[in-house]
């Protein structure tokens, strides 16, 4: 009885050791072919980056940074006249613009602290408490202002995304070709935001100018090639009229 069941054992085990070796190379398989795809699979494509000129030094930005940095540009432009007018003062009274804001600050908090002292009787200490309590409130205040002013422009950005994506799907109605707002022209965007029109008229107007260069550019071509030909038949016109020939068969000719 030991004996058959030796030989049984003996006889199932191969398949057993076969079986294992099968899941074993599967396995194998499996990895290599998962390390392989890991290994070939192309790099994810990286946001090109905008080269930008500042402060005589070349920078390289992302689109979104590119986009945060014009925004703030477009905000200083309408700063811009402001700034020149306090330069203007500081650089008469002999400071620079920093010098000039430190010191309007330090005198608006000087005078403020003056007029504490004289409203508790001349006590500096108490006055310097209130002051504090004071300058919280107006820093309080300051940093609603800038968020109100924040938000007015995260609504007025908002209301103008929206805008634009209703008017790029009435406008992929017309021109089916127009997938993204990404592809359309920069000129037709800044046109549609800036006059307040509408892209697909916007869109209209680009396509209208586009043509008529198009145009003129044919109409230049066609001039210059009829200019060419014409020229071209002049000098053929004048072979074989050498002027010593010309004597000569006027002499046999009479």
């Amino acid at each position: 009885m030991e004996e058959n069941t030796m030989v049984e054992t003996a006889e199932t085990q191969p398949e057993v050791e076969a079986e294992t070796t099968e899941s074993a190379v599967e396995e194998t398989v499996v990895e290599e072919t998962q390390t392989t795809e890991t290994e070939t699979a192309p790099p994810a494509e990286a946001s090109p980056l905008i080269p930008v000129k500042y402060n005589k030094q070349m920078r390289s930005l992302s689109r979104d940074e590119a986009v945060t940095y014009a925004q703030k540009g477009m905000k200083y432009d309408s700063l811009s006249p402001i700034l020149e007018s306090l330069k203007y003062v500081a650089a008469s009274e002999g400071k620079t613009l920093a010098e000039f804001v430190q010191a309007i600050r330090d005198h608006h908090d000087e005078s403020a602290l003056a007029a504490l002292v004289d409203r508790c009787g001349g006590n500096e200490e108490i006055a310097r408490e209130l002051f504090e309590v004071q300058k919280g409130k107006h820093q309080a205040a300051y940093e609603n202002l800038l968020k109100s002013e924040q938000d007015a422009e995260n609504e007025t950005e908002e209301a103008l995304t929206k805008r634009l994506a209703d008017e790029l799907a009435a406008l992929r109605e017309e021109f089916p070709e127009v997938t993204e707002y990404g592809k359309l022209p920069a000129a037709v965007i800044h046109e549609a935001e800036e006059k307040g029109i509408s892209l697909l008229d916007s869109y209209l107007r680009y396509q209208h100018r586009e043509q008529r260069k198009a145009e003129t550019a044919q109409n230049q071509q066609a001039a210059a090639a009829k200019a060419s030909a014409g020229a071209q038949a002049s000098a053929g016109g004048n072979e074989g009229t050498d002027p010593a020939i010309n004597a000569l068969m006027k002499g046999i000719w009479g």
